[in-house]
């Protein structure tokens, strides 16, 4: 499923890339023609928490885009990890220090995460299987190899996430043969090494259960469930796979769920009122408030490490921006004020909440 919030900052990439045909537009004169020749670059940056010091700290050459994908802090705060192209490194925050993680037997394909202690990491190879590696750029290893079974042989996996003490992963996985494509994901869980795996969801055919995430104690997960394209709940359910329950309305679109810090409420993107929103509500379901009432789109919603901020993005003047506001919705901010031919995409703060590493796209005339 592509993630239609991504379509908000990709539709300017999308027209870029047709003009990067090198079009010649006729203006009907005998002699003058308008070369158009742009192309859409990613790079990787880093500023303070209130939008000051914006650091270019991009791994490679910026003139040969690799594509730069999901930025996470290490949870001491001192390291980045980042996917790049094809595969996944690990660096200072200032951007020394750059270590190309492994090459990997199948494409990386992102959705990596730091455990807990920061000494592991889980990712996605090739949009199919659940690898860990260490921190040093030792051998990766599989964690689902053969979890499907031999009826469905082919995982598609997603959003693998560790539970607050590492001791266990979450993550959305359906299957299927290489001649019939069954079509709907559900939330697995498993212990940290692989053993043990569980199914806690059964969502219906053309359904899928996306986005988890482990309360702060680790005992419950919250997560999307897509009834159809344009219907989707925020559902909780316990680790044990007990105690399903939908905190929002079936009608609406409601989808990136999280916990604050604190596990007392659950952050939220909806459709509820006809725009994209983001919203608060308690853990239960209730107290649902709309924070942003913003015109433009507001998606990916955030907390701040300790709970006193969300951070989100926005699509101002058909571009994407990071901003900042208290929990209640006031003083909403623009971080990054880049505006035009510039959009502020995937983003993490730190978890001393002074640093904040992002991803720039920006159009630019070929050279």
């Amino acid at each position: 499923m592509i993630h239609k919030y991504k379509i908000l900052w990709i539709l300017p990439v999308l027209i870029t890339s047709l003009l990067n045909i090198y079009c010649k537009i006729d203006l009907g004169l005998d002699t003058e023609t308008v070369d158009i020749n742009l192309e859409y670059y990613t790079y990787l940056y880093i500023m303070d928490a209130d939008g000051s010091n914006q650091t270019d700290i991009s791994i490679s050459d910026p003139n040969h885009d690799p594509g730069y994908s999901n930025p996470v802090f290490s949870p001491d705060g001192t390291k980045i990890l980042v996917g790049m192209g094809q595969n996944l490194f690990i660096m200072n925050i200032d951007g020394s220090n750059v270590i190309k993680l492994a090459d990997f037997e199948n494409d990386y394909n992102g959705d990596h995460q730091f455990s807990p202690d920061g000494m592991r990491i889980i990712f996605i190879s090739d949009n199919a299987d659940i690898y860990i590696t260490d921190t040093n750029g030792g051998t990766s290893s599989i964690l689902t190899a053969d979890i499907c079974g031999e009826e469905y042989s082919i995982p598609s996996i997603w959003s693998p996430r560790f539970s607050p003490d590492g001791s266990k992963i979450a993550f959305c996985m359906g299957c299927q043969t290489d001649t019939v494509y069954y079509h709907h994901t559900d939330i697995y869980i498993m212990d940290a090494d692989g053993n043990n795996p569980k199914k806690l969801t059964n969502s219906g055919n053309e359904q899928e259960c996306l986005q988890p995430n482990f309360s702060p104690d680790g005992l419950k997960i919250v997560f999307t469930h897509y009834q159809d394209y344009h219907v989707s709940v925020i559902n909780t359910i316990d680790i044990d796979g007990n105690n399903l329950k939908t905190l929002t309305n079936s009608s609406d679109e409601n989808e990136e769920p999280q916990f604050s810090p604190d596990g007392s409420e659950i952050v939220y993107t909806s459709w509820h009122e006809g725009n994209s929103e983001i919203y608060l509500m308690n853990a239960d379901g209730t107290n649902k408030t709309n924070l942003t009432r913003f015109y433009e789109w507001n998606w990916n919603p955030q907390f701040s490490p300790d709970g006193s901020k969300i951070l989100f993005s926005r699509r101002l003047n058909g571009y994407a921006e990071i901003y900042i506001m208290n929990t209640d919705g006031s003083e909403q901010r623009n971080l990054t004020k880049t505006g035009g031919r510039v959009a502020e995409t995937e983003f993490a703060l730190s978890p001393d909440d002074s640093k904040i590493v992002y991803i720039r796209g920006e159009v630019k005339r070929k050279s």
